[in-house]
């Protein structure tokens, strides 16, 4: 009994382990701007750290891979490249947490500039992301699910006339 007593108030008192920013929408909002960024720099260091080692993306397209084929893509010289001049940026982020994990909705946007022509194009996105450390690193929110949705009929004018 002194035992089953004793592993209760060990448990009871020993600190639940916490995630440090596990509940601060901010961090996760940094997060997502951060990687936008680097997204439209073509940074594959900011895609790497974005995505989770395990991370199941669905394309818009239908098709689901993981990091792997996201980083390849990357450095696949042979592929068709983004456009360098693509830039992607977040509207009518809802972030809520369930746990140690966040539940992010955005509307991302693409806007591309080519032949002096700006073409907008919006997605729905979807992402579970979960605060996890890395060696050499400091902690930081990773995706670990992802769905990309394109918004049909989109406009090929500017985004800010809305």
């Amino acid at each position: 009994m002194r035992l089953l007593f004793g592993l209760f108030a060990l448990a009871v008192l020993l600190p639940i382990p916490t995630v440090g920013q596990s509940q601060d929408p901010a961090s996760v909002e940094a997060a997502l701007h951060e990687f936008l960024d680097g997204a439209s720099r073509q940074d594959a260091a900011a895609h790497a750290l974005f995505w989770a080692e395990d991370l199941i993306y669905t394309s818009s397209s239908g098709e689901r891979f993981g990091k792997d084929a996201i980083l390849s893509a990357l450095n696949d010289e042979s592929g068709d490249p983004v456009p360098e001049s693509t830039n992607y940026s977040a509207e009518q982020v809802n972030i809520r947490f369930e746990h140690d994990l966040a539940i992010l909705t955005f509307t991302l946007v693409a806007k591309t500039v080519s032949n002096e022509h700006l073409d907008v194009v919006r997605y729905f996105n979807s992402g579970v992301l979960k605060y996890q450390s890395h060696q050499n690193q400091p902690p930081n929110w990773q995706a670990i699910v992802w769905q990309a949705t394109a918004i049909p009929n989109n406009d090929t004018g500017d985004a800010e006339q809305r």
